[in-house]
């Protein structure tokens, strides 16, 4: 006996009025753009509110003894410190978790993206800039009302300032990042060749930045393993303690490269009043036993071959001004030194910014202003990078200004021939 076993196909639309529908049902938006736009905000800041409640339910777990709506309470001022407000828990912490930031950024951009295809569904005629703007707007609104409502239940009215600026600075970075990837807005082939080999520099040298502080913080655990295994045992730690405590870790992840960028070009950073971390040497006071301070050089002068460091910082600077001259460099030769030179002064300011939003405080008293010195950062950096920079954009011209001038040579000629032929 033989078996016929049919597949069931979906059936494809064969008239012409079945497949108009169904291109229809294809591009009606699923719901209104400004609601998505307005509840992604929402859902963003909801999603990164439990991501952190999520995290402290399952160290609850371990301790029963605190009351539920007190771990809540915790989660949530946890949350609104990643958004730039103190948390306050027998004592003050203003150091935001950059790691915490950078999840609420990502939630941020992945709603808009969403409400942007919905927009671009819903309104096809409208400017994408226009509709960028609009959907960018909604969703900076829906994230901000979130951060104010839990700034003002928690009893912290007096710190809605900080949330106000810190939810903004977050909404909008995940806004603008969603909106131009949806809409496809950075368009670089439109862009003047300059402004294009600006950008090129200016992120080739901030990658090289980025693994010279990896590299830093990778060292100082190798050197001081023993050290960082001694703090962490004494915190006597269960398995959901350890996770607990990897996820802080995670969370100021970006800080601690910061921090180890800065001190390896020199300016170094401060763990509490009266304290010095540089290349040069360290100073410290009295420290808690947090495992992250066991990464901290030992006290004194230290070796000059640490100096070496800062050789990452004058490759950065002359990578960016090698990249800005690749493939072929700029005719003028100003021109050539003023894109390295901006390319150095970019590299300065976003150096520089992280390491403002990477400071704060631990507690009132001693561990007060820890991070990058900022002083000492600017100037050493604007140095560095531009003086850098604009050697790099004059050394990929040595190879090639032989071409470059018998190029400009050949380009004189053929156009004194076609002058020549045109009065003929």
């Amino acid at each position: 006996m033989i078996f016929r076993i049919e597949v069931n196909k979906q059936r494809e639309p064969h008239t012409l009025g079945e497949k108009t529908r169904a291109e229809d049902d294809a591009s009606r938006p699923l719901f209104p753009w400004p609601i998505a736009a307005l509840v992604g905000g929402i859902a963003a800041a909801v999603a990164g509110w439990l991501v952190l409640a999520g995290i402290c339910l399952c160290s609850w777990f371990s301790v029963l003894t605190t009351p539920l709506s007190q771990v809540l309470g915790f989660a949530t001022q946890a949350w609104l410190l990643g958004n730039g407000v103190p948390l306050v828990q027998d004592g003050v912490i203003g150091i935001v978790p950059l790691g915490l930031s950078g999840l609420s950024v990502l939630l941020v951009h992945w709603s808009v993206r969403v409400a942007c295809q919905q927009a671009r569904l819903a309104r096809p005629d409208l400017n994408r800039m226009n509709l960028a703007a609009r959907v960018a707007g909604l969703s900076v609104v829906g994230y901000l009302a979130i951060v104010l409502l839990l700034t003002w239940t928690n009893g912290r009215g007096s710190d809605m300032a900080y949330g106000l600026i810190g939810g903004v600075i977050i909404a909008g970075l995940g806004a603008i990042w969603g909106c131009s990837s949806a809409f496809k807005l950075l368009d670089f082939t439109l862009l003047p060749l300059p402004l294009v080999r600006l950008v090129r520099g200016t992120a080739s040298g901030c990658a090289l930045l980025a693994l010279a502080s990896v590299a830093v913080v990778i060292s100082a655990l190798i050197i001081n393993s023993e050290r960082v295994a001694v703090l962490e045992a004494g915190l006597q730690l269960d398995t959901i303690g350890a996770l607990t405590w990897g996820f802080a870790v995670v969370a100021y992840l970006p800080n601690l490269l910061i921090w180890g960028l800065s001190w390896a070009l020199g300016a170094g950073f401060s763990v509490g009043s009266g304290s010095m971390v540089t290349i040069f040497g360290t100073q410290l006071g009295l420290l808690p036993n947090v495992p992250l301070f066991g990464l901290l050089p030992a006290v004194g002068v230290a070796p000059w071959t640490l100096l070496c460091w800062m050789l990452t910082g004058i490759a950065a600077g002359i990578l960016a001004g090698v990249i800005t001259g690749l493939p072929k460099p700029l005719p003028q030769l100003w021109k050539g030194m003023l894109v390295g030179c901006g390319a150095g002064a970019i590299m300065t300011g976003i150096v520089w910014v992280l390491a403002w939003a990477s400071r704060g405080d631990l507690g009132t008293l001693r561990l007060v202003e820890l991070g990058p010195f900022l002083f000492d950062l600017a100037i050493i950096t604007g140095a560095l990078f531009v003086l850098c920079a604009v050697v790099g954009s004059l050394l990929v011209r040595l190879p090639a200004g032989g071409s470059q001038k018998d190029a400009v040579t050949d380009e004189l000629v053929a156009v004194d021939e076609l002058s020549v032929d045109s009065t003929r």
